[in-house]
C-alpha cells in the first residue's frame, strides 16, 4: 500500500491523513521532500560525516536527492520553498 492508498483508507474512516498522505495535496509532495531533507536528513548526515568520513558519500547522496527534488519542483512550476532560508542553501 503506497502513501495515498493509506491515506485513503484514513479518508474512509473519517481521519484526516496528514499531508504526505493526503492525495488532494499530492502536488506539495516535492515541497514536502525538501523540507523534510533540509530539516532531518541534512542535518543528520552532517553530524555524521563529521564524526567519520566513511559518512561523506552518505551526505553527498543526500544532497543529490534534494537537487533532484529541487528540478522536479522547478519543472512542474510549483514553489520549492516555504522560506527562503534554503533557497541558496546545499
Amino acid at each position: 500500500m503506497d502513501f495515498s492508498e493509506q491515506g485513503d483508507v484514513g479518508k474512509q474512516l473519517k481521519l484526516m491523513p496528514i499531508d504526505m498522505m493526503n492525495r488532494d495535496k499530492n502536488k506539495k509532495l516535492p515541497l514536502m521532500q525538501i523540507e523534510f531533507i533540509d530539516s532531518i536528513c541534512l542535518p543528520v548526515y552532517e553530524a555524521f560525516a563529521l564524526i567519520s568520513d566513511k559518512f561523506g558519500p552518505l551526505l553527498e547522496r543526500v544532497k543529490e536527492n534534494r537537487a533532484q527534488w529541487l528540478k522536479t519542483c522547478w519543472k512542474k512550476k510549483r514553489p520549492c520553498f516555504n522560506s527562503e532560508s534554503y533557497l541558496f542553501s546545499n
